[in-house]
């Protein structure tokens, strides 16, 4: 078995191949028998080239999986504002309090050990 890329999906080739789309371009694979793989190098000696099992499958793997471009991160944006310009968002400082109002003071009743010594 040899494992054929093909450059151009779009060509003629004379036997079957499997289209495989990378990114925005259309490629082409195949699987074959010796005999018929030396043919097609020889019949289009520019448009076809032997690869590895391994780079067969992984084309072969692009295949099945989703073309996607770039993810592209969106942030929720305030529609008054002015989407060009440079906002700071202002820090909000903890207000302060009292320390009457931090600190609770309850009573103690303290016994005084001097008295009742005499």
């Amino acid at each position: 078995m040899k494992y054929l890329f093909f450059k151009d999906a779009s060509y003629d080739y004379g036997a079957e191949v499997e289209k495989v789309k990378i990114g925005s371009l259309w490629m082409a694979v195949g699987m074959y028998e010796d005999s018929d793989a030396k043919k097609l190098i020889k019949n289009n000696k520019d448009m076809v080239s032997e690869i590895d099992q391994a780079q067969y499958e992984e084309l072969i793997e692009k295949k099945t999986q989703s073309v996607t471009g770039r993810v592209f991160k969106t942030q929720p944006q305030d529609a008054t504002k002015d989407p060009n310009a440079v906002y700071v968002e202002e820090k909000t400082k903890p207000t302060s309090r009292k320390a009457k109002e931090l600190v609770s003071v309850g009573e103690a009743v303290v016994e005084n050990p001097l008295e009742g010594k005499d």
